[in-house]
C-alpha cells in the first residue's frame, strides 16, 4: 500500500501537534499548580496571625493563593477557611478600613475577587450579618460598588448557610 505525500504530511503533522500539547501540558502546568510552599506549622504559626490588616492578607495572597503563584492547596481546606474567617472579620470588625480594600482591589482585581469569594457559608453566620450591615447602612458614597458586591456576597453566604 502507497501513501500520498498529503497523507504523510498529515501524519506528521499531527504527530507533530500532539507532541507539542503533551510538551506544553507537561511543562507548562506544573507552573501553574504547584504544591503549596506553606507548611501548617508554618500558616499556624507565622501566616495565619499576622493577617490582621487589608495589605497583609493582600501580600499573603500574592504569595500564595494568586494567579501569580497558584498554588491551589495554599486557597483550600482549612487554609481557605483561615482565609475567610481574616476576611470576613476585617469586614465585619475593622470596616473603617475598607478604603484600603478598595485601593487594593482597584490596583488588583483578581485580589477583588479573592475577597469576595471568601465572603463565604463557612463563616460564622452572625458575622456575615455584620457585614451584611455594614455593606448597607455604613457604606462609603465612592465605594458604592464594592460595597454592593460585599453585601451580595453576604447575602449569598447567608443564603448557603441556611441561616
Amino acid at each position: 500500500m502507497q501513501v500520498s505525500p498529503v497523507g504523510a504530511s498529515r501524519g506528521t503533522l499531527m504527530r507533530l501537534l500532539v507532541v507539542t500539547v503533551s510538551l506544553t501540558l507537561t511543562l507548562v502546568s506544573p507552573a501553574y499548580a504547584r504544591d503549596c510552599t506553606l507548611t501548617d506549622e508554618q500558616w499556624i504559626g507565622h501566616e495565619y496571625p499576622r493577617l490582621k490588616s487589608w495589605s497583609s492578607i493582600y501580600a499573603s495572597y500574592r504569595a500564595y493563593a494568586s494567579y501569580r503563584a497558584y498554588t491551589p492547596e495554599c486557597d483550600d481546606g482549612w487554609m481557605a477557611e483561615g482565609y475567610t474567617q481574616v476576611v470576613v472579620k476585617m469586614l465585619f470588625a475593622r470596616w473603617a478600613t475598607v478604603h484600603e480594600l478598595a485601593r487594593l482591589a482597584r490596583r488588583d482585581p483578581a485580589f477583588r475577587r479573592f475577597v469576595l469569594n471568601h465572603v463565604d457559608a463557612s463563616a460564622d453566620p452572625d458575622d456575615l450579618r455584620k457585614v451584611l450591615t455594614n455593606a448597607t447602612r455604613q457604606f462609603p458614597r465612592d465605594l458604592g460598588g464594592l460595597c454592593a458586591s460585599v453585601a451580595n456576597a453576604a447575602k449569598a453566604a447567608l443564603k448557603a448557610s441556611n441561616e
